[in-house]
C-alpha cells in the first residue's frame, strides 16, 4: 500500500515495508501459493469422498443381497465381493441372527451396517458369482 505521506518525510529507500524496497509482486505469489494449497487440499478431500460413497454403496448392496439370501447357521459368512465381509452372528434368541456387513476401500477407511435377520422371513436368492459381480459393478468405481 502507498504512504500518503509526502516524498520527503519518507526513511531512505521508499519506507515502506522495511525490506529496503517495494512490494510489487508479492502478493501475487501469496495468492498463487494459497491457490494451490487450496487446490491440494480439494482433490484430497474430493478422494475421500468417493471412497466412502464406494464403500457405503458396496455395504448396503450386499446388506439387500444378504437379507434376501438363504439362512445359514450363526457364525458363518455370505458370500462376498472382494473387499467386503459379511458375517452372521448368534443371538439369544434362536432363529435370529445378527448380520454384520463392512465394505473397506483402496484406503483405512470402511463403512459398517448390522442388521437382524429372521430364519422364517429368509430369502430364496443363492448369492452367487453373478450376484457377488453385480454388488461390485452397480457400485461407482474408486
Amino acid at each position: 500500500m502507498r504512504s500518503t505521506r509526502p516524498a520527503s518525510c519518507l526513511p531512505p529507500g521508499g519506507g515502506g515495508s522495511g525490506w529496503g524496497g517495494s512490494q510489487a509482486g508479492v502478493s501475487l505469489v501469496e495468492s498463487l501459493v494459497a491457490a494451490g494449497l487450496l487446490g491440494i487440499a480439494a482433490v484430497l478431500s474430493s478422494r475421500h469422498a468417493l471412497r466412502d460413497a464406494q464403500a457405503r454403496c458396496l455395504a448396503r448392496a450386499e446388506m439387500e443381497a444378504v437379507l434376501g439370501a438363504p439362512w445359514i447357521a450363526p457364525g458363518g459368512s455370505y458370500p462376498a465381493p472382494d473387499g467386503v465381509s459379511a458375517t452372521a452372528a448368534a443371538t439369544t434368541e434362536p432363529g435370529l441372527e445378527q448380520v454384520t456387513v463392512s465394505a473397506a476401500t483402496f484406503g483405512p477407511d470402511s463403512y459398517t451396517l448390522s442388521a437382524m435377520k429372521a430364519q422364517a422371513t429368509s430369502g430364496s436368492a443363492p448369492i452367487d458369482g453373478g450376484k457377488r459381480q453385480d454388488i461390485a459393478h452397480g457400485c461407482p468405481p474408486p
